[in-house]
């Protein structure tokens, strides 16, 4: 086949044409996963906003030891890799329950770390807050009873269970009664693990109802 200088020019810009939609849409596509903003205005990267006296939320645990875990509040992006506050262990972020505010955050090394600090960080719970928690890695390793109590007071019911990598996303409460609706577990199950030693990352989203008393 013979190339003429126009045909050439023809595939240069088709190709050109072709790689800036590829990246166009793969960039959006990437800028979606990372932060909590959009242009069509709706809250946490859902597909409709919450109603009034609502906290709009997106979790997602960490995936595998790669991909940490990621939370955003309403429009904005909380907890993330790129923000360089997230950790291997357990991430905890607490909420003014009335008006959704983040009040502060921690992550704790819940396979080689001092798990005292994670049962003095929990002792320090405002009233009238929301507890949010993502798991990155292992969670579990140590889990003392003590701590299990802790979690299942805020109304965790998959915390008697959590074990070895699993993947955990709960927001829990002061002062709830009955157990949180917020909670999803993906078990460590070496038969059906999306990576090779663990589970596919858990993912949960919703609208919360800010306390109003």
């Amino acid at each position: 086949m013979r190339f003429t200088v126009r045909n050439i020019i023809f595939i240069l810009t088709s190709t050109c044409v072709f790689l800036a939609l590829y990246f166009i849409f793969h960039e959006t596509s990437d800028m979606t996963q990372i932060s909590a903003r959009n242009t069509d205005g709706v809250h946490c990267g859902r597909n409709s906003p919450c109603p009034p006296q609502h906290l709009a939320f997106l979790m997602h645990s960490g995936a595998a030891s790669v991909v940490g875990p990621k939370l955003c509040l309403e429009e904005n992006l909380i907890l993330s890799n790129s923000m360089q506050n997230v950790g291997e262990g357990l991430n905890i972020l607490f909420a003014d329950g009335r008006t959704g505010k983040v009040l502060r955050s921690e992550h704790f090394n819940m396979y080689s770390g001092d798990v005292s600090l994670l049962i003095e960080f929990m002792k320090d719970i405002p009233p009238s807050t929301f507890v949010f928690v993502l798991s990155y890695d292992d969670a579990a390793s140590k889990l003392t009873p003590e701590v299990r109590e802790i979690f299942q007071k805020l109304g965790s019911t998959a915390i008697k269970t959590i074990a070895f990598r699993d993947s955990w996303l709960f927001i829990g409460a002061t002062n709830i009664k009955g157990p949180s609706p917020f909670e999803v577990v993906i078990k460590n199950d070496r038969d059906n693990n999306k990576y090779e030693g663990w589970p596919e990352r858990a993912n949960l989203e919703g609208c919360i109802p800010l306390k109003q008393d």
